[in-house]
């Protein structure tokens, strides 16, 4: 099953918790260019292949969401 590109949200709230988990680094689903349960799933392996703690890494698919996170 493919994933929509662009999330739903039911109400503001919903939305509004999304936005804190995703400043928290915590999974969510909202913009496929940071905070993409893909980008946590290649962070995980590529954490495990170079030997660091996951939560040291940040990998971004895009140069704006790594200049955002710098």
């Amino acid at each position: 099953m493919e994933r929509p590109i662009i999330p739903t949200f039911n109400s503001t709230q919903e939305a509004m918790e999304a936005l804190k988990k995703r400043a928290n680094f915590e999974r969510v689903n909202l913009y496929f260019r940071d905070g993409y349960d893909a980008l946590f799933d290649l962070e995980e392996k590529y954490a495990d292949f170079v030997g660091i703690n996951p939560d040291n890494l940040i990998l971004c698919n895009a140069g704006m969401a790594a200049i955002r996170e710098a």
